[in-house]
């Protein structure tokens, strides 16, 4: 189920998943209002009006973003509620996660704007302020999650499984044709000896 946004719906909410498209697909030089408007068929200037200079855009991009990771982990949840508390279904949860976020050709779009958007951060201390905050919400809400399966992290062990995940995000938007196939299954083993070291 889709959450509702933020960022409101209709006109505004269109032009920043278009500039998610342009961001995920041309980069962060391709990333400027003419281009958001020729995607989406629209009279030039159109984007500009809503969202008048390209730091308006980043943010309200990294916020779309944030509300897509969590409908997507969100129904991750709906499935693994399902299972019986424990390490395997913690497992699994991750497992169906990172399926969904890189087996649709718009989540892995929506990635490559999420990596665009770390990066920019780093130089934008506004920006940076909101990467981060929601770094850390997001760690948060995944222990909150975990708990729930009788699973429980650390903070820092936490911020580990998500590195690796980000780690695997990374590696298959990098991925070219002939590469030897990512092997999930060695991933699982990494997180079982994790997560059965907290218990």
């Amino acid at each position: 189920m889709q959450i509702e946004s933020a960022l409101g719906i209709g006109r505004r909410s269109d032009i920043v998943d278009g500039a998610i498209h342009v961001l995920g697909t041309c980069g962060s030089r391709g990333l400027t209002h003419r281009a958001i408007d020729k995607y989406l068929g629209l009279p030039e200037g159109s984007s500009s009006n809503y969202f008048r200079t390209r730091r308006a855009l980043e943010i309200a991009i990294f916020i779309r973003v944030i509300e897509i990771d969590i409908d997507v982990l969100t129904s991750a949840v709906a499935k693994v509620e399902v299972l019986e508390p424990g390490v395997e279904s913690a497992i699994l949860l991750f497992e169906i996660a990172i399926n969904r976020y890189l087996g649709e050709a718009d989540n892995v779009i929506n990635q490559r704007a999420r990596f665009e958007i770390y990066l920019m951060s780093a130089s934008y201390p506004i920006l940076f302020e909101l990467v981060d905050t929601h770094r850390r919400a997001f760690r948060m809400a995944i222990r909150e999650l975990l708990a729930k399966l009788n699973v429980n992290l650390s903070e820092s062990t936490c911020r580990t499984m998500i590195a690796l995940a980000e780690g695997i995000f990374l590696d298959s938007l990098m991925a070219t044709p002939g590469d030897v196939p990512f092997d999930f299954a060695i991933f699982r083993d990494v997180m079982r000896i994790v997560f059965e070291r907290q218990e």
